[in-house]
């Protein structure tokens, strides 16, 4: 599946969502992310993916129209004025729109940035797990039980995967499981 994540300037929220979906989808699926805008990556937000345990030192910050001519599966805007300033172009991607607080305007102290910063983090992080959960893991295990997509898995997600369901069947909320920084699922 290919998943394109729309921001305003590419710089912050989109990138993280960018990071976790890579990272939580594996190999189920090719992540974007734009803007309609391009603002460069954001220093402080690859500071708090290094936190928890994610590199996004490498994405770039890129237009949304440099990606009209693939065709997305899953498109979701992060941000109230990438949804309404994205340009059309013809998909037959699923749409989905959470407006995220913007951390790259937060202001106080650096340690009172930083943690509006992790707050999004955190938010951006749940969302992520859940998009995944519902819109890949749950096609993944369709058809023939799941048996060929669960074979296909590289030994970290087989693992992450495997500790997921075991905490979803003993009752373990998705929100305590996500809120676990070193967890990775």
């Amino acid at each position: 599946k290919k998943i394109l994540v729309l921001c305003t300037g590419n710089s912050c929220r989109s990138q993280l969502a960018h990071g976790y979906l890579e990272s939580f989808a594996a190999e189920k699926a090719i992540v974007y992310s734009a803007g309609v805008e391009t603002h460069g990556v954001n220093p402080k937000a690859i500071a708090i993916m290094k936190e928890d345990g994610i590199d996004i030192s490498y994405n770039t910050s890129n237009n949304v129209l440099e990606y009209q001519d693939i065709a997305m599966d899953f498109v979701i805007t992060v941000c109230d004025n990438a949804k309404e300033r994205c340009p059309y172009f013809p998909t037959e991607a699923k749409k989905f729109h959470y407006n995220f607080p913007d951390p790259a305007k937060a202001t106080g102290t650096e340690e009172e940035i930083m943690d509006q910063f992790r707050s999004v983090r955190e938010m951006i992080k749940q969302y992520c797990a859940d998009f995944i959960k519902e819109n890949l893991w749950s096609q993944a295990l369709e058809g023939d039980n799941g048996i060929g997509y669960i074979y296909s898995m590289k030994p970290q997600t087989f693992l992450s995967f495997t500790l997921l369901m075991l905490l979803q069947f003993n009752g373990v909320a998705q929100s305590t499981i996500a809120s676990k920084p070193n967890i990775i699922f």
